[in-house]
């Protein structure tokens, strides 16, 4: 027997691994099996394979079905399957298969694998079937809701402490802000919070101490020349003094 597992094409925390199995058998071979990793539950999963005739001929109706097994080896989810005829000869590809589908949004955390199995009935007579199944590489799925439950409004601060004193003082709307508050609204983006922010439209000011309309960020826009201290437009230094 001859098998290889090569992984290519990583990036970030999504990958796509490629399986290459060739092994003589009396049907059926599958080749090429890719999937993205590292998913969220409810997220796309992306697939992809190939049965060939390694040898021939081979003619009838077979099964297949691709499963989404556990680390344990249990199915936890089908997820894609199909009843086909063939007339296949010997080198002949009888299935090329890609596609995608949604994982389930209530799978648990863990470490899972695609297992594709065919013509396990024997319903095309076959000498040998240990080649008319594979298992690719693991990859982990991380259940949506369990990630999200402690942040409800999913901006990445938690709603309450998990000891690093961060809370979202805005926990049921999404939010930005770092600067005067944690994850409360910030349209210009500058970190201030829309209700604190001096000029919560410009990204170039958010804060106004002395009061005298200019803001303290002398390099921004209509900047505080003076932000200390109470000024006008045009004062002798500029404006702010």
């Amino acid at each position: 027997m001859k098998n290889m597992l090569n992984p290519i094409i990583k990036h970030g925390t999504q990958g796509i691994v490629d399986l290459l199995r060739t092994t003589p058998m009396m049907m059926l071979e599958m080749m090429d099996e890719w999937f993205e990793n590292d998913l969220l539950s409810n997220e796309e999963l992306f697939y992809s394979f190939e049965i060939h005739n390694l040898r021939g001929p081979a003619v009838g109706d077979f099964d297949w079905s691709l499963n989404l097994v556990d680390d344990t080896g249990a199915i936890v989810e089908e997820l894609d399957s199909s009843t086909m005829s063939t007339y296949s000869t010997y080198g002949q590809m009888v299935l090329e298969r890609a596609s995608s589908t949604f994982i389930d949004a209530t799978t648990a955390s863990g470490t899972y694998s695609c297992h594709v199995v065919m013509n396990m009935d024997r319903a095309i007579d076959e000498i040998e079937l240990m080649n008319n199944e594979m298992i690719g590489e693991n990859f982990s799925i991380q259940n949506e809701e369990e990630l999200w439950a402690n942040d409800v409004d999913r901006d990445g601060y938690n709603t309450t402490d998990t000891g690093d004193g961060i809370v979202d003082d805005c926990p049921d709307k999404y939010g930005e802000s770092w600067g005067d508050r944690y994850g409360c609204a910030d349209l210009d983006g500058d970190g201030w919070s829309n209700l604190n922010d001096f000029s919560p439209l410009d990204e170039s000011q958010w804060v106004d101490e002395d009061e005298d309309g200019f803001g303290d960020n002398s390099s921004g826009y209509l900047g505080d020349q003076c932000p200390g201290v109470y000024g006008v437009e045009n004062g002798d230094g500029g404006d702010g003094q």
